[in-house]
């Protein structure tokens, strides 16, 4: 028990700290904790507040863009879908989901700053023409597939979902041990 208000009062490092270890055996002791507790909660609260904040600050130097309620990465690096998806994970995100016409507009806008071929976040992987997005296997509620060069064709095994550039940054499946760049997404956490 000593240990841990020690520990307290090395955190909290002001008079209370003091208060409580000169008062150990008083009845006072108690309602010093619970004051020194209060202190206490009051600093995690502000570090905690302090961590959000440069956490928005790094996501802003990263390159995060906004649109409507989501912020959109660029993975200039070229990898497999699979990696992508990961990579996409480790930033708290996802391979991006087209869910409209104006987000596939605006992620075509993004993907123009790329210079490859880019990943998103669909996939046939489980059933051969059931296409799902890859963070939750919900089918596609919005589709823009190249159908004038048939699109999705499967052609050799071709599972992940891709802005092929070769034809002007279109909807295509490609082989997802392919190496493109990638979009990542992730949903802007909506205050109560």
């Amino acid at each position: 028990m000593i240990y841990v208000i020690l520990f307290i009062i090395t955190l909290i490092g002001d008079n209370i700290g003091q208060i409580i270890y000169e008062n150990m055996g008083d009845d006072k002791s108690t309602d010093a904790m619970k004051t020194c507790y209060k202190e206490f909660h009051k600093r995690e609260l502000f570090l905690e507040n302090q961590v959000n904040k440069l956490t928005k600050e790094v996501q802003s130097i990263k390159g995060w863009t906004v649109f409507m309620n989501s912020e959109y990465w660029l993975g200039r690096n070229e990898v497999t879908w699979d990696k992508a998806k990961l990579n996409c994970m480790a930033e708290d995100g996802k391979l991006v989901e087209i869910e409209s016409n104006a987000e596939d507009t605006f992620v075509r806008a993004l993907a123009m700053e790329l210079t490859k071929t880019v990943w998103l976040g669909g996939t046939d992987v489980g059933t051969e023409g059931r296409w799902v997005w890859g963070s939750d296997r919900s089918p596609f509620t919005y589709s823009a597939w190249n159908r004038a060069k048939g699109q999705p064709n499967n052609y050799n095994n071709q599972d992940c979902l891709s802005l092929y550039r070769p034809y002007n940054l279109t909807w295509c499946d490609e082989k997802c041990e392919t190496r493109y760049q990638y979009i990542c997404e992730k949903e802007i956490a909506q205050d109560s």
